[in-house]
């Protein structure tokens, strides 16, 4: 059996034990929520390629197509970028035309046709874009953008049981470890004569 002094000292562990994994959770959740702000924190860094700007409009479009001020931006900013290289800006400038005149489907065909993206519509291989650029970093080398896929909806009744039911046994889990965990520390005396 265990001494009054041997429990009491795994009891007053216990707490602590709790607080140092509980801080150590909190630090945990801090440090990944400020991961994720510092990746937006690259934001004003504009390419000076106007084929990157075409694309990142052309992204804009598909994803956000009622904010005009980012599109417009990039629109603006691939015509007067210092390399214009495998982008035809006469498309652009009919794109920018379109776009002030509310046509959001022109806008986006004037500017894949500027950087030679298009849809493959036949079962055969794409046609090949216009003086592709090689691929590089973390670019995926494909220039067309595909409509966003719609969203699967809010959580129903049934989806917001099973979360709460995983948990209920997760906590309970927690709980049972914490609970039926041994309470001796090894080397400590588990008897009067002998040790663990």
């Amino acid at each position: 059996m265990y001494s009054d002094s041997a429990s009491s000292a795994a009891r007053s562990r216990r707490p602590r034990a709790a607080a140092r994994a509980a801080a150590a959770g909190l630090l945990t959740a801090g440090l990944l929520s400020l991961s994720g702000s510092a990746a937006f924190a690259h934001g004003g860094e504009e390419s000076e390629r106007a084929f990157d700007l075409v694309r990142q409009g052309i992204a804009y479009l598909v994803t956000k197509p009622n904010d005009s001020m980012d599109i417009e931006d990039k629109i603006n900013d691939s015509l007067e970028a210092k390399d214009t290289s495998h982008v035809d800006l006469a498309y652009v400038r009919k794109a920018q035309r379109a776009f002030k005149s509310g046509d959001v489907t022109a806008t986006r065909i004037l500017l894949e046709r500027s950087i030679g993206a298009r849809l493959a519509t036949t079962p055969a291989d794409p046609l090949p874009i216009t003086s592709p650029l090689p691929i590089t970093g973390t670019e995926t080398g494909t220039l067309v953008v595909a409509d966003p896929l719609p969203g699967r909806g809010a959580l129903h009744a049934g989806d917001w049981a099973l979360l709460a039911g995983s948990a209920a046994v997760g906590a309970a889990g927690v709980a049972l470890a914490i609970r039926i965990r041994p309470h001796h520390v090894h080397g400590q005396a588990t008897s009067a004569g002998g040790t663990s």
